[in-house]
């Protein structure tokens, strides 16, 4: 905060106070850090000032001349620092403009290839957006066609009385599918592969059935090799499949889908058969009072149950068979843990692919910027001639203003 006595210094160092004043104000000074600070410097100017009249004793000192050259001095220096400003925001508004001038051409760019679509009924829209592909909407428009034939049909249909439910033992139930898969994956660290299993297993409610490992040597080192079987819930098979493939190298994959349906529902029609032999055996044997006829029946019926029985188990089988699914996965690792490792091993060709991928990631980057360029340029150019028309409209009613 400034102090309001800090313009009597110069009476109190030019000896204009009064006694009483001047030991006020020096009592003044010894409490005060900001007029202590403004004293010590004008008297050291003094000082100076009257060691620069010594020097020169016909000269006559101009002091108010030399705190106006002092004055102007500290004013260039101010305007030199205004002029940076305006500089700097001379350079942000017209950076601003730029970018505003790009972005209103790609939102006039997206706004007009939405509207009208492009060429192929709209497939330039959809790809710019990465909604699919020209053949996806050609697909599309087939599938509204073939949607338009079949409202025809439904409406012919509609005037027709109405169908009757199915009923429930007519109904189809679904099929029933067994999926299978095998794969061979080599990995680097066989101990962190094992670990990875073992969550993919737990986090998908999985179970390993079996797994076999296998210790082999090269070159004086072991190699492990694990072949797991693993019961896979049917619903999450295809992600299961996917996880594994990340864990190493994928050597060798193959998916096979086994539809058993009518095998399925042969069993259930074959037990639906012996259960009616059973019920009419059964009725025989309420009915004879022969002791031969009865062990005849007695044997048939046990035949019949047998029968049955196995019959059922078959398709208790299948089911446990389409609910959890079965991967057969080996994993086997290419670096023995117990090996030493050549960091040097393939260094030429990792150098030549690793300059190969730099060179085609950049050479991508910069197609892509130059086709965004092209395809942008021309709604950038009717963007920026309707910014500076504006710009100039605006103009022309101020000066008419002024």
């Amino acid at each position: 905060m400034k102090c309001d006595k800090t313009e009597q210094l110069y009476q109190y160092i030019d000896g204009q106070m009064s006694q009483s004043q001047s030991a006020l104000f020096s009592e003044h000074l010894n409490h005060c850090e900001e007029c202590k600070r403004a004293y010590d410097e004008m008297r050291d100017i003094k000082k100076e000032l009257g060691q620069y009249a010594k020097q020169i004793p016909d000269a006559q000192v101009d002091m108010e001349k030399i705190f106006m050259t002092k004055e102007k001095e500290r004013r260039a220096k101010q305007k030199d620092r205004n002029g940076m400003r305006q500089k700097i925001l001379f350079i942000a508004k017209k950076s601003t403009s730029y970018a505003a001038v790009l972005v209103l051409g790609i939102a006039l760019y997206a706004l007009l290839s939405g509207m009208f679509g492009g060429y192929n009924n709209g497939a330039n829209y959809r790809n710019v957006f990465g909604m699919g592909s020209g053949a996806q909407v050609q697909k599309d428009a087939m599938t509204a066609e073939s949607s338009t034939e079949a409202g025809g049909a439904s409406d012919k249909q509609a005037q027709a009385p109405e169908d009757k439910e199915i009923p429930e033992t007519l109904m189809l139930s679904p099929d029933k599918i067994i999926y299978t898969g095998n794969m061979v994956v080599e990995v680097n660290k066989y101990d962190e592969a094992r670990q990875m299993i073992g969550v993919i297993v737990e986090e998908s409610q999985s179970f390993i059935q079996s797994e076999e490992v296998r210790i082999s040597e090269r070159g004086g080192y072991e190699y492990y090799t694990s072949d797991y079987k693993i019961r896979v819930p049917v619903a999450q098979y295809q992600s299961v499949m996917q996880k594994l493939k990340e864990i190493g190298s994928v050597k060798y994959s193959v998916q096979q889908a086994s539809n058993i349906t009518y095998e399925y529902r042969d069993i259930q029609g074959n037990i639906e058969q012996l259960n009616i032999q059973k019920q009419r055996l059964l009725s025989l044997y309420q009915q004879t009072s022969k002791i031969s006829e009865l062990i005849e029946i007695e044997n048939e019926l046990t035949r019949l149950n047998t029968q049955i029985k196995d019959y059922e188990n078959m398709l208790i089988n299948y089911d446990r068979e389409v609910e959890y699914s079965t991967i057969q996965l080996s994993i086997s690792e290419i670096v023995s843990e117990n090996a030493l490792v050549n960091p040097f091993a393939n260094l030429g060709k990792k150098i030549k692919e690793a300059f190969v991928n730099s060179i085609n990631a950049l050479t991508t980057v910069l197609v892509f910027l130059f086709l965004l360029l092209i395809k942008i340029l021309p709604f950038a150019i009717g963007a920026a001639a309707i910014f500076f028309f504006v710009r100039w409209v605006m103009k022309r009613k101020k000066m008419k203003n002024e």
